[in-house]
């Protein structure tokens, strides 16, 4: 199961009331537990995924209310778009694309881990601009910059290098 840890935020756009959330359980396997934001930019909504552990995080451009009821595809898309260019192995893909694991939608839990989205956003934001804005951008590429910052919260490792211990893919070097 996918838990995501929605702002308040975020439950407002996709309209999900506190009664519908669920009460968070521990996570069950590797990458189970996402924070998620929002922010707009250039007029679009953009969906910011942070894993719990690793900090790992990608970003989804034009997400409309809509496309909540496919929201696990956007996000298992976006997942799997982000490890392939992070040499994430074929295999490891592969089980998070056809997983077939329902999402459940939570609040957030740690007003620390709000704090390190909101810096993201800051950071995301940046960087689009920096690169021209969204109709420019590459937003994979974009996110592997952003994952490689060095976090204060990780020992001052990269986030990409936590990500992949999680995933048991650690390879010596990461650009």
């Amino acid at each position: 199961m996918f838990q995501f840890k929605c702002t308040k935020k975020v439950q407002d756009f996709i309209g999900i009331t506190p009664s519908e959330l669920k009460v968070i359980v521990p996570e069950k396997f590797a990458l189970g537990n996402w924070f998620v934001h929002s922010f707009e930019e250039d007029n679009h909504n953009v969906l910011v995924f942070m894993e719990e552990r690793t900090l790992f995080s990608f970003i989804i451009v034009g997400i409309q209310k809509e496309h909540i009821k496919t929201l696990r595809k956007h996000f298992l898309e976006g997942l799997c778009l982000q490890m392939k260019a992070e040499g994430v192995s074929i295999q490891t893909i592969s089980a998070y694309a056809i997983n077939d694991t329902v999402i459940q939608y939570t609040k957030t839990d740690s007003t620390n881990k709000v704090g390190i989205m909101n810096d993201l956003i800051s950071l995301y934001q940046s960087r689009i601009e920096i690169e021209g804005g969204l109709s420019e951008i590459d937003v994979v590429d974009v996110a592997m910059k952003i994952n490689r910052i060095p976090q204060s919260h990780l020992a001052l490792t990269y986030v990409v290098k936590e990500f992949k211990l999680v995933l048991g893919e650690v390879t010596s070097q990461f650009h």
